[in-house]
């Protein structure tokens, strides 16, 4: 039972503990692409872009970087539409960067090839 009790109080300080909060400021804010249908973000991606919002607000950075690529059929991409959300938020718009690259995590994270 002790161990039970244990492993609750590990997963509950887990899932509430954001470690973003131990910095202070950062050169930019990155927030990760997710599902967008047509130009609206998932929940998953509105849950990000909410974050980072949150943060921005509270100046951490002066700039957020939205990350990812567009599927075969998309409008849009998923930078572009987290982008656009952000604006529609009240983020300044030249405070939010797309950046609309890669169809997975580490593709939208490698820096590019040049040559």
């Amino acid at each position: 039972m002790l161990v039970f009790a244990g492993t609750g109080i590990a997963v509950w300080r887990a899932a509430h503990t954001d470690d973003a909060r131990t910095v202070d400021r950062v050169d930019a804010i990155l927030v990760l692409g997710a599902a967008q249908y047509d130009g609206d973000p998932s929940p998953v991606f509105a849950g990000r872009l909410e974050h980072a919002q949150l943060l921005y607000d509270e100046g951490r950075s002066d700039t957020i970087v939205v990350l990812g690529g567009g599927a075969p059929g998309d409008r849009t991409t998923e930078a572009e539409a987290g982008r656009d959300w952000l604006v529609a938020q009240g983020v300044p718009a030249e405070a939010v960067v797309a950046s609309p690259v890669g169809s997975t995590t580490l593709e939208s994270l490698r820096p590019p090839r040049h040559g």
